[in-house]
């Protein structure tokens, strides 16, 4: 190493031949800064065109097997630099923030029933971003301590807002766009599709993945006006008005 670094050259040759008696070795030793590479060959009763055609052999396998071992260095490192840019191509792909989606379907049901009372409400609806639109069905089904019985049906369409992400609150009203009710007795019966009603309702959600989970409650009023005999051509004048609460839940899917 010495010597290479006093010529100021990277490689280095360097043979030696030993003879005995008729016997003769050469040692053919490369040299280079980072490692190094030594080839024999013995002959007998060689001449010296023998010698010099050995030689020369074992030269051309020293610089073949250089040219191989720097193309092999070269394709390593080709290699390695391909893996580097795939591997900071692929980081570069997980740290992109995936397009948030914006579409949600929600479903929302709530029952509630006792001896002389059952209500129930079903309610679909579509989510843009912050903002939805759905429809609700609600049914209330009453028997009075006189005996009556009050059965309601009404129809929704509602709007709402929502606020947040894993956790979510929601907010919504909705408007009566039909209905029917009828209030029976032993001997008669009224019925009315005259109807004027809201909902408001507010839900908490929890996003998990695609799916989220949903806890809720709502308040309705509804009012039913120009109730008709069910048989004659009678009218009540007084409306009906069916209010309360009904706790609900759901869930829902986004894509």
């Amino acid at each position: 190493m010495l010597i290479q670094e006093f010529l100021h050259v990277p490689y280095l040759f360097h043979l030696e031949v030993i003879a005995e008696d008729n016997l003769v070795q050469l040692s053919l030793k490369f040299l280079d800064p980072d490692k190094q590479k030594t080839l024999t060959d013995t002959c007998e009763d060689c001449s010296t065109l023998d010698l010099t055609e050995r030689l020369r052999k074992l030269t051309n396998r020293l610089l073949k097997e250089k040219d191989l071992s720097e193309d092999s260095i070269f394709r390593n490192k080709i290699l390695d630099k391909n893996k580097k840019s795939d591997s900071g191509s692929q980081q570069e792909i997980n740290h992109k923030v995936l397009p948030q989606k914006n579409l949600k379907l929600r479903g929302i049901y709530g029952e509630f029933s006792k001896k002389d009372l059952s209500v129930k409400t079903i309610s679909l609806a579509l989510l843009w971003k912050n903002l939805g639109l759905g429809f609700s069905s609600f049914n209330q089904n009453l028997i009075s301590t006189s005996g009556n019985k009050y059965d309601i049906d009404a129809n929704f369409v509602d709007s709402m807002i929502t606020f947040g992400r894993g956790f979510n609150g929601t907010f919504g009203m909705g408007w009566a766009m039909s209905g029917n009710t009828k209030i029976e007795s032993s001997n008669q019966a009224y019925i009315s599709q005259d109807i004027f009603g809201l909902r408001y309702f507010g839900l908490i959600g929890y996003q998990w993945r695609k799916f989220e989970s949903i806890l809720g409650y709502q308040y309705h009023q509804i009012k039913f006006n120009e109730f008709i005999h069910q048989n004659y051509d009678q009218q009540l004048q007084n409306p009906f008005f069916v209010f309360g609460g009904l706790i609900i839940a759901g869930i829902g899917f986004q894509f």
